[in-house]
């Protein structure tokens, strides 16, 4: 029986080792006896663990020459055969994972261990120079999420050693005592044209993305950050108010297709410097840029790396500049909650390329986004988009969450909605999206405990989102925990004290414990950060002023019929404005109507406590039964 040496190069998964020399496999160190077109297929799924690996792709790489005629017929016994030797089950795989018409998926744990020797280069396949399939072509695009070779791994970790002590033993994520928590301050553009500023917030964001993927680190979200833009708090002011270790804080110069930032690390809390660099690429290899500076902070922090890490910090693609100019600006305007704007940017660089997969989550997000506050269905072009993307990187993070909003606000499907919203966490458990959107799932199928949890972990990351702090008070408040809501609410408004939506659920919550005098006030104001014009919010002040909440919801609804002649208005804001003036019928008359339209909002029904006035009604029963609810 012959057994693997320390200076063969090989890929280890469980208690296998296929040795990429000669093409043998071994279990627990002797030798399997499995041969030829098996072993190949084996090969190239451990290119890609965790990732679709395409029938088609799998033609291309091993039977190039198209001469095979049976070739679904020999992939299919070679995939048999496969199973067989690792002992793995098609209904229950532990390695090999099918996609029914799609392909495979290599989904166990994958430790590579790469001899020193660089004669030793694992051979591979023999590959062909046609273009690459559909699913796997442009994983590069994807922010991060480039696909990784095991091929050129020898040649790369030589690169990357340069910067980086690996340590190659599946274990230990981070070497004890090592500076984790980091914080990447607003970029400052030292471009010649101030309009640049988008594309600075861009470079920021990837930052942040591109450490965030290391899972060592805990890599605080923009939206703490970016509110340190141009700060003059110290950096030990700034670490202690986002209890950071490190800071990354630097600078960024667009020169035309040139691409130069300047970054330096920050032991922030004794304000000492740990190291500084200066990177320039053309445009088309900014993501490589932003690689190559992720490399050197985890070289500080000599962490011990995945191998995926180790592989994703060194095959960056090329980029098309014209795609990613408009995919930052798309983002910019995402950010900033202008929908419209972000839809057309992200329209316009899936035009430009059309396999970049996180631009078309993106694009959904963005017009799912105007659809979802229009109380509209999803769009053709959303869907459409959230197909995209998952067809185009069946790993991404944020197709999943395309695919829970899908089945969440537009199919009614809890369960679905619940399975793709985890998946999306689970990819990217540093993503506050993800993470976001998960809580308001099992907010509304009525498991707030698991809500809270979700929602307090993502504001570990982004402590002082604005989206992540209104939706814990609203989650407090829909759990009926009135004391915890209210200094949430302090907490909302200290951080943003312009968020409407903050002020209209104080309302709804002094009103609860009897607070009229203090709801009113908490309307008021929040109707004059809201879109009323200041002769409707005359009327409403009157109105609270002569006759109390009662006649302050009739003077709303006044207005919304008012409204209605000259413009649609949703009859789910009748509901809401009914339930409260205390007209049931009415209201749950607009119910039916929502219900009809299939209005997204409509998810917020079981659980809400503005519908509580309806809870014993049977229409209110009905209507949740045929929406699926869970009882």
């Amino acid at each position: 029986m012959g057994s693997a040496t320390a200076s063969e190069s090989l890929v280890r998964f469980g208690a296998f080792d296929l040795n990429l020399q000669t093409r043998e496999l071994y279990k627990d160190g002797s030798i399997v006896k499995l041969r030829g077109h098996p072993i190949d297929v084996l090969a190239v799924l451990l290119e890609h663990p965790g990732e679709l690996v395409s029938r088609e792709t799998l033609r291309n790489r091993l039977w190039p020459d198209n001469t095979f005629v049976d070739f679904e017929q020999i992939l299919n016994n070679s995939v048999v055969k496969l199973r067989n030797a690792l002992g793995d089950r098609a209904d229950s795989p532990k390695f090999i994972e099918t996609l029914p018409r799609l392909g495979y998926r290599f989904v166990g744990p994958v430790v590579a261990s790469i001899s020193n020797d660089s004669a030793h280069a694992p051979a591979m396949p023999p590959a062909n120079n046609s273009e690459p399939s559909e699913v796997s072509r442009h994983k590069g695009s994807r922010l991060g999420k480039s696909r990784w070779v095991v091929t050129g791994a020898v040649l790369m970790l030589i690169a990357i050693g340069a910067l980086t002590i690996f340590h190659w033993k599946d274990g230990a994520r981070r070497t004890p005592g090592v500076p984790h928590r980091i914080a990447v301050l607003p970029l400052t553009n030292i471009s010649a044209d101030p309009q640049q500023e988008y594309f600075a917030d861009g470079m920021t964001e990837q930052l942040i993305t591109e450490l965030a993927h290391i899972k060592a680190f805990e890599v605080i979200s923009r939206t703490s950050v970016m509110r340190y833009r141009a700060t003059n708090k110290s950096l030990p002011q700034v670490a202690g108010e986002l209890s950071a270790d490190w800071i990354i804080e630097g600078t960024v110069q667009r020169s035309g297709r040139r691409v130069r930032i300047t970054a330096q690390l920050i032991d922030a809390k004794r304000d000492a410097h740990l190291w500084s660099g200066s990177f320039e690429r053309d445009l088309s290899d900014v993501l490589a840029l932003q690689d190559e500076i992720a490399r050197s902070v985890s070289a500080q922090a000599n962490l011990t790396l995945t191998v995926e890490e180790r592989l994703r910090l060194g095959s960056a693609k090329k980029v098309n500049p014209e795609a990613y100019d408009a995919f930052l600006t798309g983002r910019y305007f995402l950010e900033r909650w202008q929908y419209a704007k972000a839809a057309s940017e992200f329209e316009k660089t899936v035009a430009a390329d059309p396999h970049f997969a996180l631009a078309y989550a993106y694009l959904f997000e963005a017009d799912g986004n105007v659809s979802y506050y229009q109380d509209l269905p999803m769009s053709g072009r959303a869907l459409n988009a959230a197909r995209r993307a998952m067809e185009l990187d069946p790993g991404l993070s944020e197709a999943y969450t395309a695919a829970g909003d899908i089945a969440f606000y537009g199919e009614w499907k809890w369960s679905a909605c619940d399975a793709e919203y985890r998946r999306g966490v689970e990819l990217d458990p540093n993503s506050t999206d993800a993470t976001l959107h998960y809580a308001l799932c099992l907010r509304a199928i009525g498991r707030s405990d698991a809500a809270l949890a979700e929602l307090v972990r993502g504001l570990h990351l982004d402590p002082v989102s604005p989206w992540l702090n209104v939706h814990l008070l609203l989650s407090l408040y829909d759990a009926h925990r009135p004391d915890e809501a209210l200094a949430q609410f302090r907490k909302v408004i200290e951080i943003d004290p312009n968020s409407g939506q903050a002020y209209a659920c104080a309302a709804d919550l002094f009103e609860s414990l009897g607070g009229g005098s203090e709801a009113i006030e908490a309307h008021r104001k929040a109707d004059r950060l809201s879109d009323f014009s200041p002769e409707e919010q005359a009327a409403l002040d009157r109105a609270a002023g002569d006759g109390g909440l009662h006649a302050y919801w009739q003077e709303r609804l006044h207005i919304l019929a008012e409204r209605s002649r000259r413009v649609r208005i949703s009859p789910l804001q009748f509901a809401d404005a009914y339930i409260r003036a205390g007209e049931k019928d009415k209201a749950m008359n607009m119910l039916e109507e929502a219900y009809r339209q299939h209005i997204s909002r409509m998810v917020w029904l079981p659980t809400n406590r503005l519908y509580d006035p309806l809870r014993t009604d049977p229409r209110l029963q009905s209507l949740l039964h045929r929406m699926r609810y869970p009882k």
